[in-house]
């Protein structure tokens, strides 16, 4: 089973030192190229019950699957520095344990692996909870993440939802405020305003996809032509300082 569709991006920023998620699977708006392994496994996007915030990953497998069939899923990220990778899980079983691997390609090409050691699902009421992956230092361009039940004897199901890739930016909002990028929705040009307290940025764009059209270092505020640069739909926008980074959604019309 191969699913496509075309991956859009969101970004949230939160608390007063927050942390950057860029989510990169919802399987609402977001369900990027996904599929399984292995002649016991099946897997589906649906709505799982008791779940109000839409639709998930569903996944069943037969007993005593030691890791060797599962689900995949592919994202392409937009450049950054990332420190965790998070995935939600809600199963009725418990507990369970999970074979949880991330292969990653650098802006260089090289592939790496990253590999949890089989975490375990605990939660006894069957409520989501949260399993992350520490990628401290790892550039990703592109990543797949591979999950499969690990040493369950028993007939096994979940629901994975909510895939996000997290930093910690440093930035207060008070500072993160004093960098803007206008107008939006756009057709013509996009403004990047540094703000009095920066005199020097690294600004690139990137497509929905994760591809790179624009990048550029500048030591004041830019103005960037995106008709020039034959783009349309949603782009983001990431803005680099000695202070920290921001990314910022731009619809271009």
């Amino acid at each position: 089973m191969k699913k496509s569709l075309t991956l859009i991006s969101a970004l949230f920023c939160v608390s007063a030192l927050f942390a950057e998620d860029v989510v990169v699977a919802d399987f609402d708006e977001l369900t990027p190229e996904w599929g399984i392994w292995g002649t016991e496994q099946t897997a589906e996007v649906a709505t799982p019950a008791l779940n109000a915030t839409g639709d998930a990953m569903h996944m069943t497998t037969l007993a005593n699957n030691g890791g060797n069939s599962g689900f995949w899923i592919t994202c392409p990220a937009t450049a950054g520095t990332y420190t965790t990778l998070a995935v939600k899980i809600k199963s009725p079983s418990t507990p369970c344990k999970f074979y949880f691997k991330l292969e990653f390609t650098d802006a260089q090409g090289v592939k790496s692996t990253v590999m949890d050691a089989w975490p375990t699902y605990e939660a006894t009421d069957g409520a989501w909870q949260e399993f992350t992956m520490d990628i401290t230092d790892k550039s990703i361009s592109t990543f797949v993440i591979q999950m499969a039940p690990w040493q369950n004897a028993a007939a096994f199901e979940c629901d994975v939802d909510n895939l996000v890739l997290r930093t910690a930016t440093g930035i207060s909002k008070e500072k993160a405020g004093k960098i803007s990028v206008y107008p939006n929705p756009t057709s013509d040009f996009i403004n990047v305003n540094l703000g009095q307290d920066e005199n020097f940025a690294k600004i690139k764009m990137f497509t929905s996809d994760g591809k790179l059209i624009y990048s550029n270092q500048t030591s004041q505020s830019e103005k960037i032509n995106v008709k020039s640069l034959n783009v349309s739909g949603l782009v983001f926008v990431n803005v680099s300082t000695n202070k920290g980074s921001e990314s910022f959604k731009v619809l271009v019309k």
